[in-house]
């Protein structure tokens, strides 16, 4: 099935109809009472639409930029430029085992994920940075919030070319404030003041993949590697306000350090006595932080969360008065993917817990 985000439906409806979008969303939570516990908020403004003659999918397949694809999607043609390539890894998962490897591909719109499994998965080898390629017959599935292009047997890679790496389009981080995020923000900057740290959370990761490890009755089992000896790590939830509204910002591993200002080594100290946490909770309070990252939606809560990609703790003043001289400004997306950035999880929602809720 097809996904779209409500918001992005209510704007179809608003642009094809010429309602307001008060009037529509009224008729889809009429439409929610009428169907109590029969559909979500998504599936009643998919009706009103129907309803309404508004076709929402121009477009199923066929050739298509980025920030046009919608989970479920089929037969998908993209065309695009290697940022980076993953290696091949062996999984095992129940009575199922082979391998998968990935690669991030790139267009003037976005970056997406592209997923190669098994025989398809040995295509990696030929590939690199740089390579210009068009991919077809790929199909749209959704990860934590972010969309992924699988290619089947029948798929297919060609490489038409290559550019140089410095050729790459960068990537824009949009400074916002918080009250303007909408589930269609797929990045942003944001700058505000920390007022509230949790305690960090620590889990353990396949020290071969970095992906979570979950505990047995044997030990640590990893979906791709089997037993394993797991390796420590940590995720720390935080509350930014700047001044319009606060939002949960979620820092892993490599963001989670250099926010903190020491090494991953370091962080089982915490493991082992929480409470030398506290020094560093009381030092990040009150700090303002900048950061860069990825707007998902937290549906346990039903809110926007932004997963940390670059943290600036204490950024200097000057450079963000010179900033607001300027109308426009970009920033490289860091040069590693989403699961090195959340190594462990399917949901950063299994780090949530009702305590951490602010007062609001």
């Amino acid at each position: 099935m097809l996904k779209i985000p409500y918001e992005e439906i209510i704007l179809k409806i608003e642009a094809k109809t010429g309602l307001p979008q008060s009037e529509i969303k009224k008729k889809v939570e009429d439409k929610l009472q009428q169907l109590y516990g029969l559909v979500s908020k998504e599936g009643a403004a998919h009706i009103i639409a129907n309803e309404l003659g508004v076709k929402l999918f121009e477009v199923t397949g066929g050739k298509l930029e980025v920030k046009n694809l919608l989970s479920g999607m089929r037969n998908v043609e993209l065309h695009g430029v290697i940022r980076r390539v993953y290696e091949v890894r062996p999984f095992q998962k129940e009575n199922r085992q082979g391998k998968v490897g990935s690669f991030l591909l790139g267009d003037d719109t976005g970056l997406v994920r592209i997923v190669l499994w098994n025989e398809q998965a040995d295509k990696l080898l030929e590939l690199k940075e740089g390579n210009s390629i068009i991919l077809k017959g790929g199909y749209v599935k959704e990860r934590n919030g972010f969309k992924e292009i699988h290619i089947p047997e029948s798929g297919s890679l060609e490489v038409t070319g290559e550019i140089a790496k410095t050729e790459f389009k960068q990537i824009d981080y949009q400074r916002k404030n918080i009250k303007d995020l909408s589930e269609e923000d797929q990045t942003a900057e944001l700058l505000g003041t920390i007022v509230q740290v949790f305690d960090l959370k620590f889990f353990q990761i396949c020290p071969t993949c970095g992906k979570r490890a979950k505990p047995t009755e044997t030990g640590y089992f990893c979906e791709m590697h089997g037993t394993v000896t797991p390796k420590n790590t940590a995720v720390l939830n935080l509350f930014l306000d700047d001044g319009s509204e606060s939002i949960r910002v979620v820092c892993f591993r490599r963001q989670l350090t250099r926010l903190l200002s020491i090494s991953e080594t370091e962080l089982e100290k915490f493991m082992g006595e929480p409470i030398l946490f506290d020094d560093k909770r009381n030092m990040l309070l009150g700090s303002m932080l900048k950061v860069n990252g990825r707007i998902v939606k937290n549906a346990m809560f039903d809110r926007l969360e932004l997963i940390a990609s670059l943290v600036f703790l204490n950024p200097d003043p000057t450079q963000e008065i010179e900033r607001l001289k300027e109308k426009n400004q970009t920033t490289l997306v860091p040069d590693h993917p989403a699961d090195e950035e959340e190594p462990s999880i399917d949901s950063a929602e299994e780090f949530v817990k009702d305590e951490d809720v602010v007062d609001e």
